[in-house]
C-alpha cells in the first residue's frame, strides 16, 4: 500500500515492521511487569524463562530498528550498507556473548 507524499514519492508502509515493533514492546512490557515476579518468586526456571524472554524481546527490537535502517541504508550507498553490516554483526556477536557469560 502505497501512500502519496507531497514530493508524489510513494511511501511504503511495512506491516510486517509494525508487527515486530509491536511484539517487541509486547514481550518488554510483560517482562517489565511479569519480569521480577518471575525471578523472586519462580526459582531458576523463573529465571531462565525471564532470561530467554528478555533475550527474544532484544532481537525483536533490533528486528524492528533494523528493518528501516536497512531501507535507510540502502538508498545511502556502499559506506552506508558497510556500516549498516558491521553494526548488525556487532549486535549479533553482544547477544551471544551477553547470553553465554
Amino acid at each position: 500500500m502505497a501512500k502519496k507524499n507531497k514530493g508524489n514519492q510513494p511511501v511504503k508502509k511495512s506491516r510486517f515492521t509494525d508487527l515486530i515493533a509491536f511484539l517487541a514492546l509486547f514481550l518488554s512490557v510483560l517482562l517489565f511487569l511479569i519480569g521480577p515476579i518471575l525471578r523472586k518468586f519462580a526459582g531458576d526456571l523463573g529465571i531462565q524463562i525471564a532470561d530467554i524472554a528478555s533475550v527474544v524481546a532484544e532481537v525483536l527490537m533490533v528486528l524492528a530498528l533494523a528493518l528501516p535502517a536497512w531501507y535507510f541504508a540502502r538508498k545511502r550507498g556502499a559506506f552506508f550498507k558497510v556500516l549498516y553490516v558491521i553494526l548488525l554483526i556487532i549486535f549479533v556477536v553482544g547477544i551471544v556473548l551477553g547470553f553465554t557469560l
